[in-house]
C-alpha cells in the first residue's frame, strides 16, 4: 500500500537529522505509553539510519530523562534552556554542567521509558540482576503500596518480558504519571 511506498521513499532521501516535533509531546502526561512508543520508535529508526535524533518540546526534567533513556541524541526545550540571542549561546554553553548522563532513574516517565524500551526489549535470561537494575532504587521509594510494585518488578526479572507482571508494572507506572499531572484539589477559604 501507500504507507509502505512512503517508507521506502523515506529510506532513499538524503537527510542528516530527524527532529521529533514538540507537538508529539503535548499528550505525554495524558497518553504516556502511546507518546513514548512513538518517540522510542522514531529514535530507534534514527539510530538504524545512523542519523542524529533531536526531540523538541522538552519542558521538564521528566521529559528530558525519558528522551535520554530512549536514546535521543539531542533535545530542545525550556527544561534545557530558554530562547536566547545567538550571541549568548557560547557564554551559556560554558555554564552547562558536562556531567555524564545519570544512571539513576528519578521520574515516573523515566521509569516507564526504561521499563518498556530497555527492560521489555531484553529476553528473559538477559535481564540484569534485579539488585543492579536502575528501576530497583526508584521503585523502592514506593514500597508503601503494599510492596506490590516491588513484587511485580521482581516477577518481571524472574519470568521475563512475556510475564503478566510486566504489563501490570507498565499500568502502575502509567497511573502514577497521570496522577502527577492531575490538578490537586484545594480548599479556598
Amino acid at each position: 500500500g501507500s504507507g509502505f511506498s512512503s517508507l521506502q521513499r523515506l529510506a532513499t532521501l538524503p537527510f542528516d537529522n530527524i527532529k521529533v516535533d514538540q507537538g508529539l509531546l503535548k499528550r505525554i502526561y495524558i497518553a504516556p505509553l502511546h507518546t513514548l512508543s512513538m518517540i522510542g520508535t522514531i529514535v530507534r529508526m534514527g539510530q538504524d539510519f545512523e542519523r542524529v535524533v533531536i526531540v523538541e518540546g522538552l519542558e521538564d526534567r521528566a521529559m528530558v530523562e525519558a528522551a535520554t533513556i530512549l536514546g535521543a541524541s539531542f533535545g530542545q526545550g525550556y527544561a534545557l534552556a530558554r530562547p536566547m540571542p545567538a550571541d549568548r549561546i557560547l557564554e551559556w554553553s560554558r555554564t552547562l554542567p558536562h556531567a555524564a548522563v545519570s544512571a539513576s532513574i528519578t521520574t515516573f516517565l523515566g521509569a516507564l521509558s526504561f521499563h518498556r524500551w530497555i527492560h521489555s526489549a531484553t529476553p528473559g535470561p538477559g535481564l540484569p540482576d534485579i539488585r543492579r537494575c536502575p528501576l530497583t532504587p526508584f521503585l523502592s521509594q514506593f514500597a508503601g503500596d503494599g510492596k506490590k510494585v516491588l513484587i511485580l518488578h521482581e516477577k518481571f526479572h524472574k519470568n521475563g518480558p512475556n510475564d503478566l507482571s510486566g504489563r501490570e508494572l507498565t499500568e502502575w507506572l502509567v497511573e502514577r504519571i497521570r496522577e502527577e499531572r492531575e490538578p490537586k484539589s484545594g480548599h479556598s477559604g
